[in-house]
């Protein structure tokens, strides 16, 4: 019998260590997730409006630049020929 309560105690003894340790190392952990999920709003923000005048950008080029820019690559090899027709009859169903 006595050895069961020395066996309790020690599990209770454990039990309360892991406790307080986990009560200790959680608030900065939380602090830590907080700090980097407020700072990180505004870098999203940012690329989030890169992203977007990026996409501006390339409707700013012109049908020529874009078909130059195309036949350019077609020269160099960097697109086949089925993808150059693909994306020529693309550029002009833009017009």
């Amino acid at each position: 019998m006595l050895g069961i309560g020395i066996t309790l105690v020690k599990y209770s003894y454990l039990g309360k260590i892991t406790r307080y340790i986990a009560g200790e190392t959680a608030p900065p952990i939380k602090d830590a997730f907080n700090y980097l999920a407020e700072n990180t709003q505004d870098g999203m923000k940012t690329i989030a409006s890169n992203l977007k005048q990026g996409s501006n950008d390339q409707d700013e080029k012109t049908v020529e630049e874009r078909l130059s820019k195309l036949d350019s690559l077609r020269e160099k090899g960097v697109v086949t020929e089925l993808e150059y027709k693909e994306q020529r009859d693309r550029i002009l169903e833009d017009l």
